[in-house]
């Protein structure tokens, strides 16, 4: 895989041949600097260990804050007060949910992603959908999160295009009905019951208390509910 952005790539993959020639020639093409191992990227840092691999966004954080003048401010354990819904009309209130979030961040700059190898390249999906979410339209929210081999490689919330009449239809409008329906009976998707303490979709469609939140980033490591190859 090759990965390029502006004047900085990234070059990844189990062929160890194909990325020495692949580095050969566009040595041969441009004026290139092999920075071997990956440790920074798009404010990404890298880090490697026994454990497997680590990525975290430090020296970013740090940075956003010391030129928000956030350096010093209080950190705070969640992003958004769960009892308080934003509307259209709330624009007075957004400098002080700005500075929540800053605030949030002051306490996240050592916390880290860890990904492991768990033995499988199984990929695993978590979806949710918040009903009635907004106060200004009344449409849903939809969130889900994939896994890959037990890790957590991509994440998405957005707003439905239109107003669900029930939870289930709002949890059913996005998802490809027949195609999953094909799919469940033929044994390539199984759809396991997840506990609502084990959701980890939840945080992507609502503002959820402390202990939900640190629940489930403590969770997102872990792959309980893969099914069985």
């Amino acid at each position: 895989m090759l990965i390029v952005y502006v004047d900085d790539i990234v070059i990844t993959g189990d062929d160890i041949f194909g990325i020495a020639e692949l580095k050969s020639f566009l040595a041969t093409e441009f004026e290139i600097k092999d920075l071997r191992n990956l440790w920074y990227f798009l404010g990404i840092e890298v880090a490697r260990s026994k454990k497997g691999i680590y990525i975290s966004q430090r020296k970013y954080v740090i940075d956003l804050l010391r030129e928000v003048g956030k350096l010093d401010c209080k950190p705070i354990e969640t992003p958004i007060d769960p009892n308080h819904k934003l509307g259209v009309n709330d624009g007075d209130v957004l400098p002080n949910k700005v500075d929540r979030i800053l605030a949030y961040l002051k306490g996240c700059p050592r916390k880290r992603i860890l990904y492991p190898n768990h033995g499988h390249l199984k990929v695993n999906a978590y979806y949710d959908a918040s009903w009635a979410s907004s106060i200004d339209d009344r449409r849903s929210t939809s969130g889900y999160c994939i896994l890959v081999g037990g890790n957590v490689v991509y994440w998405r919330s957005k707003k439905q295009l239109v107003v669900a009449r029930s939870s289930a239809e709002a949890k059913y409008k996005e998802v490809g009905r027949h195609f999953i329906r094909e799919r469940v009976a033929s044994g390539e998707i199984c759809l396991p019951y997840v506990r609502y303490e084990d959701q980890l979709a939840d945080r992507l469609t609502k503002d959820v208390p402390k202990s939900k939140l640190i629940n489930n980033l403590n969770k997102a490591r872990h792959d309980k509910y893969l099914c069985s190859a």
